[in-house]
């Protein structure tokens, strides 16, 4: 039997559905899928769980009581959890109302884009473990296309980040997940309007978290210094944004956010 056909298998609802008292922890982790739409396990078990193993077995028990979805991947990729219409039903009951206008079911997954959206929803939790850590809480995030996106004025330089975190203090960082896809030239070009953008303050610094070997890496980071945005542009590997507790990186964005520009010379390390 294939892995993928004995993993099917396994996804299979108990007849009698198992009644379940939501706990905070499963409000915790169901409004962050209808916040991001889907998460993969691996992601919940590590946000929320002490092991994989007790993440599998209570999302198992969310599955089987049916407020969760599965959607099988590769065989040897996580599985990825979002909510079924009960789930998202049961969430909206139970959180604030404004908060609860945010949430969604995840639609149609389309599996070429799952690892870039996987990684803005780390990117995103980076950014909220980040905050508390330097007692800056997240008190926004937006994807592409979204409200920060415009507030912030970025479509006048043609930028769309990936994601933008908005820290307290007025601070906006942009996010880019690079995949290694996007032709260096693209990406040479994306860092000079950056470089406008903070001129202008629209942001206070830029995360680029590359999900390549040591070779792209190395080019991004050659780009970034070709642009003068040491130190407000920051190369992050993928491990570090999925590090916990997370490593604190310099930049402009932990001095004052009127400060602007003049800290372009901070050191791009990590501390």
């Amino acid at each position: 039997m294939s892995v993928r056909r004995a993993k099917a298998q396994r996804l299979v609802r108990q007849a009698k559905r198992p009644v379940v008292e939501l706990t905070e922890r499963d409000i915790e982790l169901l409004t962050l899928i209808a916040l991001v739409r889907y998460l993969s396990l691996t992601q919940a078990a590590r946000e929320f769980f002490p092991s994989t193993d007790r993440a599998r077995r209570r999302v198992r028990l969310l599955f089987d009581a049916g407020y969760l979805a599965i959607t099988l991947t590769a065989s040897t990729s996580p599985n990825l959890l979002s909510l079924t219409r009960s789930g998202l039903l049961a969430v909206i009951e139970r959180v604030p109302s404004r908060l609860g206008q945010q949430l969604r079911l995840a639609g149609p997954i389309r599996l070429a884009g799952v690892k870039h959206r996987l990684a803005i929803t780390d990117t995103r939790l980076f950014a909220a473990h980040l905050g508390i850590a330097c007692g800056l809480p997240l008190i926004r995030w937006s994807q592409a296309g979204g409200e920060l996106s415009r507030e912030r004025g970025l479509d006048v330089l043609h930028l769309d980040p990936d994601g933008i975190a908005e820290l307290t203090g007025n601070r906006f960082i942009a996010a880019e997940i690079d995949c290694s896809t996007e032709a260096l030239a693209v990406l040479r070009s994306k860092l000079s309007r950056y470089a406008q953008a903070a001129i202008s303050r629209r942001l206070h610094g830029l995360w680029l978290v590359l999900l390549g070997g040591t070779e792209r890496t190395e080019n991004v980071r050659a780009l970034v210094r070709e642009a003068g945005l040491s130190g407000w542009a920051l190369v992050l590997t993928h491990a570090q944004v999925l590090s916990r507790p997370v490593a604190v990186p310099d930049g402009p964005w932990l001095s004052d956010a009127s400060s602007g520009t003049e800290s372009l010379n901070t050191a791009s390390g990590w501390r």
